[in-house]
């Protein structure tokens, strides 16, 4: 009966916690595409721009994966991709 309980329990959290890793393996995926065609773009980066990214939630990056596409400078990415 407790061990029952006890592996119902765990189901939920185990859950959440695949679903948390799915999020950030998304996201850290998004990030290196993103750096990935910069630098094929624009060649090295500043460590500013690398770190920005990184940080960055997978919302923003979409965001300015949408702007690469148009940007003719890196500076107008991020600035595109702050609305």
């Amino acid at each position: 009966m407790i061990t029952e309980n006890a592996i119902d329990w765990t189901i939920p959290w185990k859950e959440e916690g695949r679903e948390e890793g799915r999020k950030l393996g998304r996201q850290e995926g998004e990030a290196a595409m993103l750096l990935r065609q910069l630098r094929r773009k624009y060649g090295s980066l500043s460590p500013e721009v690398e770190d920005r990214i990184q940080q960055a939630d997978a919302r923003q990056l979409l965001d300015w994966a949408d702007c690469f596409v148009t940007a003719e400078s890196i500076e107008e990415i991020f600035d595109g991709g702050s609305r």
